[in-house]
């Protein structure tokens, strides 16, 4: 295959969508309300839906179709109202479910979907093996087409676990009903246009491919940095921190992108299989001297765009003697030929100083100028950018860094997708690459699992910050210390 070939994902706008019915678990949630209804909203404006579609929202509110539409769906969506509808039901009783199944075969009756069904949880993890066993008990699950019949395929969002033992149950629980081809793993940031162009970028382009090595690459950067505290998650976050809800998923999916080999095939087992091996290859982190590979701050009170913010101890449903993180800084090194020696930072954060999330190639330098850089911004602009050295006009001798930016809506006039949106769009079409392999998430649970014990046995005050700062001053120490 040439480099010019590789191309991560397919344009699939003109690609007729089978029939189906898409039923969203958690209708009423604030996944459904600000993530799939509107991502809905936008695949109809860009005629993306399948010609015969209809969308049930599944929820235990007591609410009509009309009111559900009103809640979920901006006043001019009127063609989409038409499709979309509300059901009530307790997932826990199986009378509901019998009453959803007979409710799901009257409307693909009544649409023409084929019995072609797309389910998506977006509840509580907690519920996900719950509603896949009685999808499959009430005869919701079909088992794999042959030969054209319908088929079903299911959702899920992270996290997937809570730790290495309990993804292993949960994909054990998952594939006792469901075989492994109709379960779509998403992580929402694979689905993001910056990032999801990475492997195209590398792989189309010899002259970076060439230089995508330690001979060349002196570090790389991965970096998700947000101004917003924990809000009203509290509860949540005391029982998940920011390891488990960033690092071990984000920021793990985003690293095997810009480190991975090249797949032999633009195939979707090609491509896990190469994630896989990169994940495989990173260097277990040791429990001595822990501190000198990873670290994990707390921000406290502080100010944010000039108001005043809380800190993390203040927030509401957190316990004042936590010492749950807000902040990870890490090192850490892949032992294979290609990036054997190198570090990659990886810092992720929340009440910092900035929104950003970006992945920073640092090249190495000469002796004599500044070393140039490539910059994936991700948000809040969706940019490449290449700092390279150029002399400054009218003065002899005079080097400077110097930015070439390609941005991506300035250059691209017409529609990118949201994450969701495109994600969706790929579930409805069957296409598996942009989602996460059960394994990739289980061996990332495997790298990070013995640090979550060990912060367990061993609690110690994170490393305190100030919100609206860069994080805790003993990152950098971390990043400027290394050992290949």
């Amino acid at each position: 295959m040439s480099f010019s070939s590789f191309v991560f994902t397919e344009d699939l706008s003109n690609q007729p969508l089978d029939p189906q019915i898409f039923v969203v678990f958690g209708g009423t949630g604030d996944l459904a309300r600000k993530k799939i209804f509107p991502a809905l909203e936008q695949l109809q404006l860009q005629n993306q839906l399948p010609k015969n579609f209809v969308c049930l929202g599944i929820g235990t509110k007591n609410l009509t179709s009309e009111k559900f539409q009103e809640t979920i769906l901006k006043p001019d969506q009127t063609s989409l109202k038409k499709k979309i509808f509300y059901v009530q039901a307790n997932i826990l009783h199986d009378e509901d479910f019998t009453k959803l199944k007979s409710t799901i075969e009257h409307f693909e009756e009544s649409f023409k979907t084929q019995g072609n069904r797309l389910f998506y949880l977006a509840t509580a993890p907690s519920l996900f093996p719950i509603i896949v066993q009685k999808l499959k008990e009430h005869g919701l699950i079909h088992s794999l087409p042959v030969n054209g019949a319908s088929w079903s395929r299911v959702i899920i969002e992270k996290p997937l676990g809570h730790d290495y033992n309990s993804a292993l149950q949960l994909k054990q629980l998952l594939e006792s009903h469901l075989d492994t081809s109709q379960i779509y793993l998403i992580d929402h940031y694979v689905g993001k246009e910056v990032i999801q162009n990475i492997p195209t970028f590398r792989f189309s382009n010899p002259l970076f491919e060439n230089l995508w090595n330690k001979d060349h690459i002196e570090s790389v950067h991965i970096t998700l940095s947000e101004e917003i505290g924990i809000g009203e998650r509290g509860a949540f976050w005391e029982e998940t921190g920011l390891l488990r809800d960033l690092i071990q998923n984000h920021v793990m999916q985003i690293l095997t992108l810009i480190a991975m080999e090249k797949p032999k095939t633009q195939a979707t087992e090609d491509i896990h299989q190469k994630k896989i091996e990169l994940l495989n290859a990173i260097r277990p982190f040791t429990m001595e001297n822990l501190d000198t590979q990873i670290i994990r701050g707390q921000y406290g009170p502080g100010f944010v765009e000039g108001h005043a913010v809380k800190g993390y101890l203040e927030e509401n449903h957190v316990d004042p003697k936590s010492t749950v993180e807000t902040f990870i800084g890490a090192r850490l090194y892949i032992d294979n030929p290609r990036w054997m020696g190198v570090p990659f930072y990886l810092k992720a954060g929340k009440r910092l100083n900035e929104k950003l999330t970006e992945v920073a190639i640092h090249f190495r330098k000469s002796e004599s100028h500044a070393a140039n850089q490539l910059i994936f911004r991700i948000q809040p602009n969706e940019e490449i950018a290449l700092i390279y050295n150029s002399q400054v006009p009218n003065v002899e001798g005079t080097v400077v860094p110097t930015k070439m930016l390609f941005n991506y809506r300035a250059n691209f006039k017409q529609h990118l997708p949201d994450a969701y949106e495109r994600l969706i769009h790929q579930s409805m079409a069957g296409d598996k690459r942009l989602f996460v392999h059960f394994d990739e998430s289980l061996i990332s649970w495997k790298i990070y699992n013995p640090i979550l014990e060990y912060w367990k046995k061993h609690p110690q005050a994170p490393y305190k910050y100030t919100a609206g700062t860069q994080g805790p001053l003993e990152v950098q120490r971390l990043f400027l210390k290394s050992n290949p």
